[in-house]
Formats: structure tokens, sequence, C-alpha cells
């Protein structure tokens, strides 16, 4: 039994000599540890990155207007809602436009008369009239280019459907901040806000939202 006691005793001395050797503490008294004595990087700063999250919201269907040979075609193009849910926004659907045909699935020779790189700066709604603010690009297209880009943006802007062919807003159209003359389908240029009606040679044989 003695034997047994002074083994157990040593068991427990040699243990304590372990830890010691470890440099474990022998009190529960907290100790400042020297940072060249931390490993594997684990004084980092913790990453904050957060992963990008795809934005939700709602869309819905409108017409976009593209050329095609001496008209215009309605192309249907998913776009986000307007602030009041269904409500057609003239903004989205105008920016969608401009970003041209791809990813469409157009038939082939539907373009756009609008030139590549421009921009929508601003769209602004009172009453039954949006005014467009667009990019210079704008004004680098001539004579009957002009008449089918003007056409394009007064058609999707103006919100049509079956019930309402000429839309439901008059368009009035600046480049960098002024507002500018347009012209009509004949070639008139107009001091006023403009609508579908304007270009009505242009008019598309069908409208294709809510056919």
């Amino acid at each position: 039994m003695r034997r047994r006691l002074l083994a157990v005793v040593a068991v427990a001395a040699g243990l304590a000599v372990v830890a010691a050797g470890c440099g474990l503490p022998s009190d529960d008294t907290a100790h400042d540890i020297d940072a060249d004595a931390v490993p594997f990087d684990l004084l980092a700063p913790a990453s904050t990155t957060v992963p990008d999250t795809p934005q939700s919201g709602n869309t819905h269907i409108v017409n976009l207007f593209f050329q095609n040979d001496e008209r215009l075609i309605a192309v249907p193009a998913e776009v986000p809602e307007g602030s009041a849910g269904d409500v057609f926004d003239p903004k989205a659907a105008v920016t969608q436009l401009l970003e041209g045909t791809s990813g469409l699935g157009v038939p082939a020779g539907v373009r756009s008369a609008i030139p590549s790189g421009t921009r929508l700066r601003s769209a602004e709604i009172s009453g039954d009239t949006v005014t467009l603010d667009f990019s210079d690009e704008l004004g680098g297209v001539e004579s009957n280019g002009l008449v089918f880009a003007i056409a394009q943006i007064v058609y999707t802007a103006a919100g049509i459907t079956p019930d309402r062919p000429d839309g439901t807003y008059q368009v009035v159209i600046q480049i960098d901040g002024d507002t500018i003359t347009v012209p009509n389908d004949e070639g008139v240029e107009l001091d006023r806000s403009v609508s579908p009606s304007d270009y009505a040679t242009l008019r598309p044989v069908t409208t294709r939202v809510g056919d």
C-alpha cells in the first residue's frame, strides 16, 4: 500500500514538472502574452468583407422600341417596376433601351439608332410629361438617324399599351441639361414635348405587350 501511494505521488510530481516546462501558469492570475509568441497569425484582424448579395426587386415586361428597316419594332424586355409597384417607370425602360439589342433575341436587321455609349443622366416626371436628360453622345446623330433615335426613345418612354397607343407620357428631350428641338417623322423641328403620334409613320404594326 505504501509503495502504491509513493507511485501516485511520483506520477503527480512528474505531471507538475511537465506542466511547468510547457509554460502553463500555476495560478489563476491572468498574464500578458508576448505578441511574438502567438502562433498562426491569431492576432490578425478578422476579415470584414461582406459578400455581394444580389439586389432583390420586382420586375415586369415592357416594350422597348428599335429600328427595323423603315419602321420601329416593339421588343418585350424585363425591367424593374416603378416605385409604386406595377406603375410603368420611364427611366427603367429607357435605361434598358440604351443597352441595345444584346440578349433580347431580336430578329436579324433589328438595331438601335441611338449611339453606343449614350447615357440617361436623369428622368423627371411632372404630371403626364417626362423629361429625359441624355449625355452628349445623343447629339452625334444626324438627319434620318436622329429621327429614329428620338422615335425609339419617345415610344419607349411613353408607356404604350394596346389601350393607350400614344402612351401615358409626353416626352421632353434634353442633352446635358439643355432642352433641344427634335425632328418629327417628317423632319420638322419641334420645340415642345413630343409623343408617339409625332412619329406615326414609324409606328410598329403590332404592340407586343398585352397582345
